[in-house]
């Protein structure tokens, strides 16, 4: 709790260091097409979905039994 407190009241200077990035940019993210479930027509990300009973499902309709 001490701790805590002192962090707190500390000035930002005191904890934190800021100085420029050297690390590069992530790449950009993977755009995926998106799918109609086909037991409840809820679009889901394509590599989101799950074979059930021969059929492409949404997690939430895959997990229900």
């Amino acid at each position: 709790m001490e701790k805590t407190a002192a962090i707190l009241r500390a000035e930002d200077r005191e904890f934190l260091q800021v100085e420029p990035v050297t690390a590069p940019a992530p790449a950009e993210a993977k755009l995926r097409a998106s799918i109609r479930c086909t037991m409840c027509g809820e679009r889901f990300m394509e590599s989101r979905g799950r074979v059930k009973g021969g059929k492409i499902v949404c997690i939430p309709c895959f997990e229900r039994t």
